[in-house]
């Protein structure tokens, strides 16, 4: 757990050391803290929380505006800047940069670090032996607020099947993510899917599989956590098979709430 949550820090403080940037973090999307190298005298909670809701209200712009996937938030200020950026749909990476940055270079040294990201905190979450735990809590909250937005046009259906299909085409027409070679085969209480090489996750996938290490579907998840919120009702998600498709299902669960 220590040399997990080390890399992560590493990470972050590779990063803090590239020209024109002052610190940074890396915090979670519901806005807690994952590690940092702010200064002393500023509130890591503060910032993880601000940069939250930054994120959270251009991406929610970016969509309601139809201008595609949202990318990153710049916010200008006499001495500096603040960039943010998603790590995956886990995580934002946030940076403090000079007035007079170099804002490619700055760019290019934020985006190899989010790539280092994802399965840093899976794998951190995992050694505490609650990764699916760790994937509800991250996906959930930007499911919701997708699905608040996109509501009026994302018509989901009682059956499960067709849910899963209209969501991911909404998804997709919203730049949310690539949902165009996902296919969904099923009927209202079963689903089996394939995912095709567009999947957003494909790479932090491939490494985990390539190092024998669980391959944790967060497309699968996504899909569960979205018919949970959607028809609840819990689905039991399985990955049959990683490869070119991808290959999920996921069953509704007999047990009921009493």
């Amino acid at each position: 757990m220590t040399d997990l949550w080390g890399r992560l820090e590493e990470t972050i403080d590779e990063l803090s050391h590239v020209t024109d940037i002052k610190s940074a973090a890396v915090v979670r999307r519901d806005g807690l803290v994952v590690t940092h190298t702010l200064p002393e005298g500023v509130d890591p909670k503060i910032v993880a929380a601000m940069t939250a809701a930054i994120v959270g209200t251009s991406e929610m712009a970016t969509i309601q505006l139809s201008q595609g996937r949202f990318v990153r938030a710049i916010v200008e200020s006499d001495h500096g800047k603040l960039l943010s950026l998603g790590a995956g749909e886990e995580a934002l990476l946030v940076a403090l940069v000079y007035d007079d940055a170099n804002l490619g270079l700055v760019l290019m040294a934020m985006e190899r670090a989010a790539k280092q990201v994802v399965p840093g905190m899976l794998r951190a979450a995992e050694s505490l032996g609650n990764a699916p735990l760790f994937m509800r809590t991250v996906v959930e909250q930007g499911l919701r607020k997708f699905m608040l937005v996109n509501l009026p046009t994302f018509r989901g259906s009682d059956n499960a099947t067709e849910a899963c299909d209209a969501f991911t085409k909404a998804a997709d027409a919203s730049g949310l993510f690539d949902g165009s070679d996902s296919v969904f085969q099923g009927d209202a209480d079963t689903v089996h899917a394939e995912i095709g090489d567009r999947c957003p996750y494909r790479r932090v996938c491939t490494v985990r599989h390539d190092e024998g290490l669980p391959v944790h579907c967060v497309r699968t998840f996504v899909l569960a956590e979205m018919l949970r919120i959607r028809l609840d009702a819990d689905f039991e998600w399985k990955l049959k098979r990683f490869g070119r498709p991808c290959q999920i299902s996921l069953t509704r669960s007999h047990w009921r709430k009493s």
